[in-house]
């Protein structure tokens, strides 16, 4: 699944940043809820990196640790 990003006006995978005291699983699950309003089941990781530098539209520069995980849609049956 992509996402068209605001900031870099790209497409791109949800995601976002760690809130302050929560884990990767937990922000991961949130994140895909605020952008995609699909709530998700970590399946497992996928990978981690921490090469990715990124240069955003006011000039601020980050080197980011990107986290991916493989997830799967939680279905809701009646």
């Amino acid at each position: 699944m992509l996402q068209k990003r605001a900031d870099f006006n790209e497409w791109g995978l949800p995601g976002g940043a760690l809130e302050f005291g929560e884990t990767a699983v937990d922000a991961c699950k949130r994140e895909y809820m605020e952008e995609t309003n699909l709530k998700v089941k970590i399946q497992g990781l996928l990978g981690i990196s921490t090469n990715q530098m990124q240069k955003y539209p006011n000039g601020d520069q980050a080197q980011s640790i990107v986290i991916k995980f493989i997830v799967k849609k939680i279905i809701y049956r009646i």
